[in-house]
């Protein structure tokens, strides 16, 4: 057995003939330490870590009851299992050993077989103690990560209906005056369409969510220049914008390499990358999409990317909200909770994984937020 896994048994006993037998023992099967006092043992035991403390009990100055109860009134000794060796057979002597903590006691003179049996049977019952343990600990882990995740979809939920009552409560506010007046103003109308894509970009989300939840997204890969899908998802984006007042542009060198990607879902992550800049950037405010090829580095030593981001002048997000940034199950904040309850960047991160790419987010408050997407760039056809 390797020297620095075999489990450490402290000898305490104040008779050398003894302290030699046990160690010879002992020393095939497990580091031995030895003590001649109770004092030494003790100090052995608060300097270095023991699987086991075999213990005698008549011993001058300090006998083995005495040390047993100091062990066990010490936070950080008091797991370590003493087993107890002693000439000492009468009954009250065993029953007092095991009330100051002792777990197990051999009469001496002993078997070696038995001695070996017991100090073995011993250490194992710790480990297997310690492992109940961890796994208990593991347990309680697991159960506060669930309660906290019953809470945040018992939130997420509670958003999802605030969000929905909203336009639904247009609707419901249009077709009431077209009821009583049996017309309804042109603005009106566009209002209420605008209320129902909201709802249906809203149901979209949860849809493409819950597809994604433990199971693999299907992808349709096709072979394409990253600048016509750009070109067409800026153009789609800047009449909103131009209502809006923000500048919206492209910038991008030509030509770019190749990618193999999904157009509809990559579509879809830009998309939701872009509503959002445009949902958290002013007035007079500016968006760039931007994308080159970078090279790996590091673990992607060797490996090309196409980079895609999405920076915008918005108000930005707080330091301790950014880890949160893609739990489709958190608010990034109760004060934008107006502003939708955040499925698309969730959507975002499980589509770039489903295309072995990723994405990244920096923000600062009152400055702006940025987000990087990585695809993999496809190889070159010899």
């Amino acid at each position: 057995m390797n020297e620095d896994t075999r489990p450490t048994v402290l000898v305490v006993d104040d008779a050398p003939d003894d302290l030699k037998l046990l160690s010879g023992l002992l020393k095939e099967c497990h580091r031995v330490k030895i003590a001649n006092g109770g004092e030494k043992a003790l100090a052995i035991a608060r300097s270095e870590p023991l699987d086991l403390v075999l213990l005698d009990i008549l011993m001058p100055e300090m006998d083995g009851f005495e040390v047993c109860l100091a062990l066990k009134q010490d936070a950080r000794l008091r797991d370590i299992p003493v087993v107890f060796i002693s000439a000492l057979d009468d009954v009250w002597d065993k029953v007092k050993a095991f009330r100051v903590g002792g777990a197990d006691y051999v009469t001496k003179p002993f078997q070696a077989e038995e001695v070996l049996a017991r100090v073995d049977y011993q250490i194992e019952l710790r480990q297997l103690r310690r492992q109940l343990e961890d796994r208990n600990r593991g347990l309680k882990e697991a159960n506060a990560r669930l309660q906290e995740l019953d809470q945040l979809k018992a939130s997420f939920t509670a958003m999802m209906v605030h969000d929905l009552r909203s336009p639904l409560t247009g609707i419901q506010t249009v077709l009431d005056m077209y009821e009583a007046q049996g017309s309804i103003r042109p603005e009106l109308l566009v209002r209420c369409r605008h209320s129902l894509q909201d709802i249906l970009s809203m149901l979209n989300d949860l849809l493409e969510l819950f597809r994604s939840e433990g199971r693999e997204i299907p992808l349709d890969f096709r072979r394409l220049d990253p600048k016509v899908l750009l070109q067409g998802v800026l153009d789609a984006f800047t009449p909103q914008a131009s209502a809006r007042g923000v500048h919206l542009n492209l910038t991008c060198p030509d030509p770019l390499p190749e990618v193999e990607v999904d157009p509809q879902k990559v579509n879809r992550i830009l998309s939701n990358l872009l509503d959002n800049a445009l949902r958290f950037t002013p007035s007079g405010g500016h968006i760039l999409l931007d994308a080159c090829e970078v090279d790996g580095r590091g673990v992607d030593l060797g490996l090309r990317w196409l980079s895609v981001s999405v920076t915008d002048t918005g108000q930005g997000i707080v330091p301790e909200q950014l880890p949160y940034i893609f739990d489709p199950y958190r608010q990034i904040s109760k004060h934008d909770a107006g502003l939708g309850f955040g499925l698309g960047l969730a959507i975002v991160q499980r589509l770039m994984a489903a295309h072995r790419g990723r994405v990244t987010v920096r923000s600062q408050t009152g400055v702006g937020t940025s987000f990087t997407l990585l695809f993999p760039v496809a190889p070159v056809t010899p």
